[in-house]
């Protein structure tokens, strides 16, 4: 803490952060779950926005969600979805009463063979921000995804698959995670997965945040463009920060006998 207060009262004698230092640095909560918030807006800033539109996929009731911010802070439109009925009434009230028609909330779960009818019709072609989090079929969804092209998508990551498995779950319809196994821990797919999905659709993986939740994939246009280099997956992966009791090898020791499929 002390050294935090210190670099930013003599920012001028610090060395320049770089790479994933630099998106370490800055995160920043406001309404996201983790640092979310800091990450998106620092890359943003870096890249340029264009159409200021945010999609996610996954949002409960809309009061922690990576989308929110964009919507409160810098006046974006979204399109967010969400599985259960509750969660999204909650978010359409919310965001109704605070910026009206800006918003657009939609009860659904997302699936491969629905994604890109869900968006088509919603969302400009190429749009900024696309968050995904549905705790399951991660990997598919954003796999089948071609209607439209976000240029920056944060999208969870598994973190107790370990930094160096490439893995996903198989595709289950309506997959729910603790149904399948007590623990939560099988869901999604591994960092080192979702990168390499990420390279064969034209983004680089900018890095994670610090608490183990989340990959960063930028367009490796914009990147380019805005100097921001790759990383590595062993080199950004952290482990989860909510399940530090455990090594990430025991935590998947605990799902190992579970089908996985290599990508």
């Amino acid at each position: 803490m002390g050294g935090a207060l210190l670099r930013a009262a003599y920012p001028r004698i610090a060395a320049p952060l770089s790479g994933l230092a630099a998106l370490r640095e800055a995160e920043v909560r406001v309404h996201s779950q983790n640092g979310e918030d800091g990450i998106l807006a620092w890359l943003v800033d870096r890249i340029g926005a264009t159409s200021r539109e945010v999609v996610e996929f996954g949002i409960g009731d809309g009061s922690e969600c990576c989308a929110a911010n964009l919507v409160l802070s810098f006046g974006w439109s979204a399109v967010l979805l969400e599985a259960d009925p509750l969660g999204a009434a909650s978010a359409e009230a919310r965001f109704r009463e605070r910026v009206g028609d800006r918003v657009v909330v939609v009860n659904t779960f997302v699936e491969p063979d629905n994604v890109n009818a869900l968006l088509r019709e919603r969302i400009s072609s190429v749009f900024d921000v696309l968050s995904v989090d549905v705790d399951g079929n991660d990997y598919w969804i954003l796999e089948a995804l071609s209607a439209v092209r976000p240029r920056l998508i944060v999208i969870e990551y598994n973190a107790s698959f370990g930094p160096d498995r490439s893995v996903t779950i198989p595709y289950t319809r309506g997959f729910d995670r603790y149904r399948i196994h007590a623990s939560g821990f099988y869901y999604g797919a591994s960092l080192a997965a979702l990168a390499r999905l990420g390279e064969r659709k034209g983004y680089i993986l900018a890095g994670c945040d610090s608490r183990g939740v989340n990959a960063f994939l930028v367009d490796a246009e914009a990147a380019a463009a805005a100097g921001i280099e790759p990383v590595a997956p062993g080199a950004a992966f952290a482990p989860l920060f909510e399940r530090a009791h455990l090594s990430v090898a025991e935590q998947f020791e605990q799902i190992a006998h579970l089908p996985l499929i290599e990508v």
